[in-house]
């Protein structure tokens, strides 16, 4: 790659010594030079230079990703809250993003009930929405939602990211936006 800028000597000799390059008086000005014109048709991928391999274009979004685990209150593991962490993998910031946070308890001896029927049912036991961000790349938030839950408590636990109004962000992976875990005993 060569760059956009160009070095103008002005009647100055470089001396070299011990690797080292130390320029004579006057000192050399740095001028800028407009880029090369690209000389690939359009829609085509760049060339890395003297290999011919295409260059993959990555897309500059954001990807939001949920995680949920279960965070121990004290150390004889007796209750426990459940802990959202909300990251961004992608590379540029998010926007605002709503996170939306349902649990139900359950007998873990049946199968898992669907958090996202609660609401219509009312009947969780977790039920919270706030809005973070932006993320930066790379940057996570953590944080545990009320109510704990004793040792002996299944609770199902169900996390989706929207993007605020009008909910149409695009993303690198939007399948990460929507995750399930059990938690306690089973």
């Amino acid at each position: 790659m060569k760059p956009n800028h160009r070095w103008i000597n002005r009647s100055c000799e470089y001396l070299m010594w011990a690797l080292v390059v130390l320029p004579c008086w006057p000192l050399s000005t740095l001028s800028a030079q407009d880029p090369p014109a690209s000389t690939e048709p359009a829609g085509q991928p760049e060339q890395v230079e003297g290999r011919g391999l295409p260059v993959p274009a990555i897309p500059l979004l954001p990807d939001a990703k949920a995680s949920i685990d279960q965070e121990w209150l004290d150390n004889f593991h007796l209750q426990y809250k459940a802990e959202i962490r909300v990251v961004n993998k992608g590379n540029v910031p998010t926007p605002p993003l709503q996170v939306q946070t349902l649990g139900m308890r359950y007998n873990p001896a049946s199968t898992p009930p669907n958090p996202s029927q609660c609401v219509a049912n009312r009947n969780c036991t977790i039920e919270n929405r706030r809005t973070i961000g932006p993320l930066a790349p790379g940057d996570a938030k953590k944080y545990k939602v009320d109510p704990k839950f004793t040792a002996a408590e299944t609770v199902v636990v169900e996390v989706t990211i929207f993007c605020n109004p009008p909910n149409n962000c695009a993303e690198l992976n939007t399948a990460n936006n929507k995750v399930r875990k059990v938690l306690g005993p089973h």
